[in-house]
């Protein structure tokens, strides 16, 4: 009997771990997925640009924004707003170990009425949108729509926009997904290229006239000729890529182009002017090409300047 009641006190406690450990899986889980929901709320609904670098990987945004690294997250950065749905219902979240799936059905924003099928991981702590697998469900005639209103608050007349959507209209659903999911796939905006080339070389033209580039007037007029000699494909890419409008820009403006690498570090840091001078001419060393790559790419613009720093 002794021995009876000491086995019935192990299994009791065994049964006891079991219910705790139990317990304890569904209590991380729960927060786990609280925490899957914040995230995906706060990158598909936030004007924040924080969410950039904080909620999402670095192959989550060159997939939503079209641009490598290490432009991904400066365009991430300027576009925060853009497109953002008004609000999400996140459901079905799968979660095996650092990765989670999700459905994700969006109310207003680029994908209103649709549902995309998003996967995380869990990085530092915290969860991360890593990429947007596929759609769930794809309300096309919603992102027209939305796609319309978002080429008018461009600038671009109605004509070219309806334009445009009847371009798209002959392409395949499968088609478009891809489009809406890889904005580096460049369709669309060939299809903005061939409905109003000139609204788009006035937007670039318009963005090289940025007063705070302060270009002087010879290199915005170099800025203009060079879009309208550069072929439809060359537009596009400029358009899209930011090392190509940044080597357009630097092509035309190279000291000015450094001028305003030089204000704005003077205007952001505690550098002392000599640190600033060494910066600025080891960018004026790099050939034209790496010089957008350096300055975007955080790790290596402030390894330079340490550099600069440590030779005082």
């Amino acid at each position: 009997m002794i021995r009876a009641s000491r086995n019935w006190r192990v299994l009791a406690g065994v049964v006891v771990l079991i219910v705790a450990l139990f317990a304890f899986q569904r209590l991380t889980a729960s927060r786990d997925s609280t925490k899957i929901r914040q995230a995906i709320e706060s990158v598909a609904t936030g004007v924040d640009p924080s969410h950039c670098t904080e909620k999402a990987t670095e192959g989550y945004l060159e997939q939503t924004t079209g641009e490598e690294a290490p432009f991904a997250d400066e365009a991430c950065e300027s576009r925060a707003g853009e497109g953002a749905a008004d609000s999400v219902d996140v459901r079905d979240i799968a979660i095996d170990g650092d990765r989670a799936t999700a459905v994700v059905a969006n109310k207003g924003g680029s994908f209103d009425g649709s549902r995309l099928v998003v996967r995380l991981i869990d990085r530092d702590g915290g969860w991360r949108l890593d990429r947007i697998v596929e759609f769930a469900d794809f309300d096309r005639a919603k992102f027209r729509r939305a796609y319309r209103k978002r080429l008018l608050e461009l600038g671009f007349p109605r004509v070219a926009a309806e334009c445009v959507l009847g371009r798209e209209q002959v392409l395949s659903d499968t088609e478009v997904e891809r489009a809406a999911l890889h904005p580096a796939d460049s369709i669309f905006a060939r299809f903005v290229v061939g409905c109003d080339r000139e609204g788009v070389e006035r937007n670039v033209t318009k963005a090289v006239s940025d007063p705070q580039l302060d270009f002087p007037k010879s290199a915005i007029e170099c800025g203009r000729q060079r879009l309208k000699a550069a072929t439809d494909a060359e537009l596009v890419r400029i358009q899209l890529d930011a090392q190509a409008y940044n080597e357009l820009l630097l092509a035309c403006g190279r000291e000015a182009f450094l001028d305003y690498y030089r204000g704005s570090l003077a205007s952001v840091s505690d550098l002392d002017s000599a640190s600033i001078d060494c910066v600025i001419r080891a960018l004026r060393r790099l050939p034209s090409r790496n010089v957008p790559r350096v300055t975007y790419d955080q790790t290596r613009f402030g390894a330079l300047i340490e550099g600069c720093e440590s030779r005082r």
